[in-house]
């Protein structure tokens, strides 16, 4: 067992007193930390000793001004039938101000209504507030999901299209938040919104993402479109009409993948492109607003970073960054390649700036020697990635090789802004729960911790209004469960923490993978708003200290 050489922020632990609980203490995360570039977190947390549902609380951890609750179940929910809530689902937002969903009733199941609150000046203002059967009026009978499928920075807020209307179970989708009131803006049976497709219906709205200009891009139908501000559409790929590929007689075929969407307007997809009867091939592809759309990679292309004539075999869901990079998961075909190394994940762009992150079968970084990443972790045949604006990668894995049993299989690894793969934690090694530069408290690290399930059941590019767990600072929030003190058990206890890669603090402040002079700019703007990348001497606070340590670093070309 090893402990990772990390910066690490504690939020909460199993055990610590917790604010607003009374005599009761954390118990364990009832949900995902999120986290903003500003390095706040927002997180469900309940206290003990439980006392039903009566213990569950909505927090804030700010990193300048510490915790503070934000809603408690029974608190009650405006407009609803009952005194007792339970929220769910916090959003944290750019000024770690956050929205949450709410479900209400007199009983845990079923929950007779349904809100969606947004904090602001300290109070809870509703932003949504309807019954959980029929939200909106509309005779709607399901709804499976009612949360928050994507958020904008503006914290306008799209649903996710989970419930349906009754007899022909038309799918809808709906909008809305503190700049318009949040209403059905979509449904399946609508008229196809781009002009020139008449007598066409929309199809299930599916996919929702948004960005901070509130654009927003979705699967519908046999299309993917984006939902501009003042309500037209621009089409991206509809099926049967022409596809931009190597291959002029391409058509868009089949069905379009999750799409991905920066606060450019870019949008990432991956799809699949008609050449003949036979000849079918995907691709991932960036439409673009300015240019149109391009194809990064496609299916039959060399893969970066591998032996020539091992080429991509299929193409996952992709995520777009602020810099238009994508990152995604894929497979390879070739000489070679085989079961034990035929899927990886990478980073490409339209410029040819790609990149191989990991593949299956390397070398596990921060492990012994012959260990391998044995597989990637998935839910459904889906890798969870998550990506920031500065290129940097994080995901799961399971290992393989020698000393590699069921107490230590599991781990999480992220890239740093050098493209390096590092090892984050691992199953069975030991973890400093206590982030004091004055005491140690080293814990061996449960199985459950290093799972999609429980850390990291989410996917994100930066700007598309999806959860994120990893910062344009390279900060990741994640939820570990680890020994009790006395190392009897590996699932004793749980905990919230912030970790970052404990090297120099980064003069390239913009991100560009550059150290320049317009990073001093950039360094001003952090100071300015107060975001991490400011704290270039690394004591957790922005202070004009800071500057003479960005000069340092920037000396050193620290990046």
């Amino acid at each position: 067992m090893q402990a990772q050489q990390l910066n690490v922020r504690t939020i909460t632990r199993e055990g610590d007193p917790i604010l607003g609980a009374g005599p009761g203490e954390f118990s364990r995360g009832e949900g995902y930390g999120e986290i903003n570039d500003q390095g706040d977190v927002a997180f469900v947390g309940a206290a003990g000793p439980p006392v039903g549902n009566a213990n569950v609380f909505v927090y804030v951890c700010d990193r300048l001004d510490g915790m503070r609750i934000v809603a408690a179940q029974g608190d009650g929910s405006s407009g609803g039938p009952s005194t007792d809530y339970l929220a769910f689902d916090p959003r944290i937002l750019p000024n770690g101000k956050l929205t949450m969903s709410v479900r209400y009733g007199d009983t845990p199941f079923p929950y007779s209504g349904v809100s969606l609150l947004t904090e602001e000046n300290g109070s809870l203002t509703t932003l949504f507030d309807g019954p959980y059967e029929d939200p909106f009026g509309v005779g709607a009978t399901s709804t499976s999901s009612f949360g928050i499928s994507a958020m904008s920075p503006s914290s306008d807020v799209v649903m996710t299209p989970s419930w349906y209307i009754e007899p022909d179970r038309t799918y809808a989708l709906a909008f809305g938040g503190t700049t318009a009131p949040l209403d059905v803006i979509l449904t399946s049976n609508d008229p196809y919104p781009v002009p020139g497709r008449d007598g066409l219906q929309a199809g299930n709205p599916i996919a929702p993402v948004i960005n901070a200009q509130n654009q927003i891009a979705l699967v519908m139908g046999t299309a993917l479109v984006v939902r501009e501000p003042d309500g037209t559409y621009r089409e991206l790929a509809y099926r049967g009409e022409p596809a931009p590929f190597v291959d002029p007689a391409a058509v868009w075929d089949s069905s379009f993948d999750n799409p991905s969407i920066n606060n450019a307007g870019q949008v990432a997809w991956s799809g699949q492109v008609k050449i003949s009867s036979t000849d079918r091939r995907q691709g991932i592809f960036i439409g673009d607003p300015v240019i149109g759309t391009v194809f990064a990679v496609q299916q039959g292309d060399q893969a970066p970073g591998c032996p020539a004539g091992q080429t991509f075999n299929s193409l996952g869901r992709p995520l777009i960054n602020r810099l238009g990079q994508v990152a995604f998961w894929g497979s390879v075909t070739g000489s070679g390649v085989d079961s034990s190394n035929n899927l990886g994940i990478w980073v490409v762009s339209p410029d040819g700036d790609s990149w191989l992150v990991a593949r299956k079968g390397d070398q596990a970084p921060g492990t012994p020697a012959g260990v391998t990443i044995a597989a990637f972790d998935d839910i459904r045949d889906d890798f969870y990635i998550n990506f920031n604006g500065v290129g940097q990668v994080v995901f799961g894995a399971t290992l393989a090789g020698p000393g590699v049993d069921s107490t230590n299989v599991r781990a999480l690894f992220m890239t740093d802004r050098n493209r390096t793969l590092r090892l984050v934690a691992r199953q069975g090694d030991l973890f400093d729960i206590d982030d004091s530069p004055d005491k140690e408290d080293l814990r061996e690290i449960g199985f459950r911790s290093i799972s999609p399930r429980d850390w990291m059941y989410t996917y994100s590019g930066g700007e598309d209004g999806l959860r994120r767990i990893l910062n344009d600072a390279g900060e990741l929030v994640i939820t570990l469960e680890y020994a009790d003190a006395a190392g009897t058990s590996t699932f004793a206890e749980s905990g919230l923490f912030v970790v970052s890669f404990a090297d120099c603090v980064l003069a390239d402040v913009n991100g560009d993978g550059l150290t320049t002079p317009a990073d001093f700019s950039a360094w001003v703007a952090a100071f300015n708003s107060m975001t991490p990348m400011c704290d270039q001497n690394n004591d957790g606070l922005c202070t004009p200290a800071d500057f003479s340590a960005w000069v340092t670093n920037f000396n050193a070309d620290c990046h």
